[in-house]
């Protein structure tokens, strides 16, 4: 009797207090159970406080973060960019191409989106001396011409999204990590497709919608059970208050970060390139 009573006081004790009833697949089937956690739209003298606060977040526990960077507006800010080497620094943090100018890659031919690329790499191994092997295409489009351009540059990592998936063939490139190959076709054949599953808030036109932290563990879970691996997207503006207008202002919404905290703390995170290696 006695002993029922330690095993029970132990196990009440080890119970988590939060209400989030989550769990990951057990089977080994599954690949490697992990999720990228991707924030795009990093640029300089642009809600710093609030860019800076996700970032430490990260840093302060530890955890891979996948940075997605708009190469011709970063450089300048002395504070963005300590801030981004320090997390590389420590291994801590996977810098992805989102686009020179956070342009839409389908407006362009061939030459132009590898010229773009090219840029946004050159610039990126001056200011970081890294050199990615990761695109998030601003907008989540591309089409051939991006993974020729992203080829022949040797860019092997895409994270788009679902939907653009979807609409490029039916999803049918999209990595799967449980049987670790790729179903491209003849153009796209060596680039790794790994969409965004779920994002913090959906965004349409001016408009944002905070998703549960319930229903994107779900979709992790989803993601997981069928490709073997998830990727959440989010946005430095996730976590910026609004002025009266309905204007990011740069004062760090709290609610969201701790938000953001206990997500990261439901699940086990890597990089896409820990993921496709």
């Amino acid at each position: 009797y006695t002993r029922i009573i330690i095993i029970c006081t132990l196990i009440f004790i080890l119970i988590p207090t939060f209400s989030l009833s989550f769990s990951l697949p057990l089977s080994s089937d599954y690949g490697c159970q992990c999720v990228v956690i991707r924030i795009d739209d990093i640029q300089d003298y642009w809600i710093d406080q609030v860019q800076i606060a996700v970032m430490d977040l990260f840093i302060s526990k530890n955890l891979t973060l996948s940075v997605g960077l708009i190469m011709d507006d970063i450089g300048n800010d002395t504070i963005l960019t300590e801030k981004i080497k320090e997390g590389l620094d420590r291994n801590l943090f996977e810098l992805a191409l989102h686009g020179w100018d956070h342009e839409d890659f389908t407006t362009f031919d061939l030459l132009q989106q590898k010229d773009l690329l090219k840029k946004a790499n050159e610039k990126n191994q001056i200011l970081f001396n890294n050199k990615s092997h990761v695109f998030s295409p601003p907008y989540d489009q591309f089409n051939n011409n991006t993974l020729k351009a992203m080829n022949d540059l040797n860019i092997k990592i895409l994270s788009s999204s679902l939907e653009a998936e979807n609409d490029f063939n039916e999803g049918k490139d999209i990595f799967n990590l449980k049987i670790k190959m790729i179903n491209s076709g003849n153009v796209g054949d060596g680039i790794y497709h790994l969409p965004s599953t779920v994002s913090f808030y959906d965004y349409e036109d001016e408009n944002r919608t905070k998703v549960s932290l319930q229903d994107i563990l779900n979709k992790v879970d989803d993601s997981i059970s069928k490709y073997g691996y998830s990727v959440i997207t989010l946005h430095a503006q996730d976590f910026a208050k609004l002025d009266e207008e309905g204007k990011y202002i740069d004062i760090v919404d709290s609610k969201q970060i701790e938000d953001l905290l206990l997500l990261i703390k439901n699940i086990s995170l890597s990089s896409f390139s820990g993921i496709v290696d």
